[in-house]
């Protein structure tokens, strides 16, 4: 396995699975992803098939994302909302989980009144769960971004979303502990014959529900309508209050964490071509 300064370049999926109990004999099928933190591929083994993961063992952030997943995902999957994890090194920055049979999500999807609604009704039971996993520090987070890249953009993007921290505060926003994915994008929602899983948790917490919708809206950049039906589906399904304007302070303080999360990655000189681009479309808000 990895040393914990190497990256995952230096292994094939085979050699990674060598350490793997129980998988040892696994078949690796085909890549699935590679990822700015990290790899997956599927994989077979007793007729079943599997999802493995490698994290970027150079990554400061590798071990803890893995341990989120493994404490996040469970209660997930156990609600049916999840493929379960079958096995987790966070030492080793390794987890194999069943693989979710059905279609991966489009933009095109979040674009559909019809999926909005299924994802809307997907959130809500997601939200109702009583959290087992570890809290998550929005503070804490733009500071640790800001603070690797040391830089004055980077400083003055942090006291950005700080300021939005602050107005969600003076808002009211209760920090309302829920079970939270907190990185809803388009490829992580898979449509089963058995409704939406989710998948790829590390970012997975207890956290506040509206930063799920935030993440939604503002990564796809939906259009206001979409927005309002999706808040509007979510609230009549979880008897939330006052969510419209929280979103909008949550998809603010998103469009800052993920342009400080960008440009850490362009910092480490891992930053693809479509994350530069939407750094830069980011960046014209600041």
């Amino acid at each position: 396995m990895p040393s914990e300064s190497a990256d995952y370049g230096h292994l094939t999926p085979e050699q990674v699975l060598a350490g793997v109990p129980e998988f040892t004999d696994a078949a690796v099928l085909e890549p699935l992803a590679v990822g700015a933190s990290s790899r997956t591929y599927l994989i077979e083994k007793g007729g079943q098939r599997f999802v493995l993961r490698q994290a970027r063992a150079d990554f400061p952030e590798a071990k803890a994302y893995l341990a989120n997943e493994a404490a996040a995902v469970g209660q997930a999957a156990a609600a049916g909302l999840a493929p379960p994890l079958v096995f987790t090194d966070a030492d080793q920055c390794v987890s194999v989980r069943q693989y979710a049979e059905g279609s991966v999500w489009s933009e095109a999807d979040l674009r559909s009144k019809e999926q909005l609604r299924k994802l809307a009704d997907t959130l809500a039971t997601l939200h109702r769960l009583n959290p087992e996993a570890p809290p998550w520090s929005p503070r804490s987070a733009v500071r640790d971004y800001a603070g690797q890249i040391d830089t004055p953009l980077a400083g003055s993007i942090a006291d950005t979303a700080l300021r939005e921290l602050d107005a969600l505060d003076a808002a009211g926003s209760d920090g309302g502990f829920a079970l939270c994915h907190n990185d809803l994008l388009a490829h992580n929602i898979i449509e089963t014959d058995n409704g939406l899983q989710l998948i790829d948790w590390e970012f997975g917490a207890a956290g506040n529900p509206c930063f799920d919708l935030a993440v939604v809206c503002r990564h796809a950049v939906l259009p206001d309508e979409l927005v309002t039906l999706l808040i509007n589906r979510w609230s009549d399904r979880t008897g939330a209050a006052n969510t419209e304007a929280k979103v909008v302070l949550w998809g603010r303080y998103y469009d800052a964490l993920l342009a400080l999360w960008y440009l850490l990655l362009q910092h480490r000189g891992v930053a693809d071509s479509g994350q530069r681009a939407h750094l830069q479309r980011l960046l014209n808000n600041f």
